[in-house]
């Protein structure tokens, strides 16, 4: 991690939080971090990713939705335009295995829609599986 956005710290079932609410300058375009590097395949354009994510707005630090939370992963086809386009794009090329984070700016998360609108959202992601599209 660069130093810039929070420290994440781990419960005992893995689930992450932030260490302070993030500061200072939000970044104009998303930003990806690698908190942890897995040894897995690397995600691809096509895949079936399944994963746990928790996400935070940068503006006051509160969390606003978690997989962890509700106790069961969240599953999706790697950039086929089901998520926002913040994950689309920056899950790409990640060992399966890996935790990131991910600081979104609003054109690439929820643009002006949404109870989310305008806002600038971080996401720490463990991606869990990568199932490969072999068509």
């Amino acid at each position: 991690p660069s130093g810039t956005f929070p420290t994440v710290t781990l419960a005992e079932n893995g689930a992450p939080a932030l260490d302070a609410p993030p500061e200072g300058e939000e970044p104009t375009a998303t930003v990806r971090e690698e908190l942890i590097v897995g040894t897995g395949d690397t995600t691809r354009a096509g895949d079936y990713l399944t994963m746990h994510y928790t996400g935070w707005k940068w503006s006051d630090g509160e969390q606003f939705d978690s997989s962890w939370d509700r106790g069961a992963p969240f599953s999706f086809v790697q950039g086929a335009q089901q998520v926002i386009t913040g994950w689309d794009e920056q899950l790409l090329d990640i060992p399966v295995g890996s935790q990131v984070m991910l600081v979104i700016p609003p054109e690439e998360a929820y643009g002006d829609q949404g109870e989310l609108a305008g806002e600038t959202l971080v996401f720490v992601i463990d991606i869990l599986d990568a199932a490969h599209d072999n068509a």
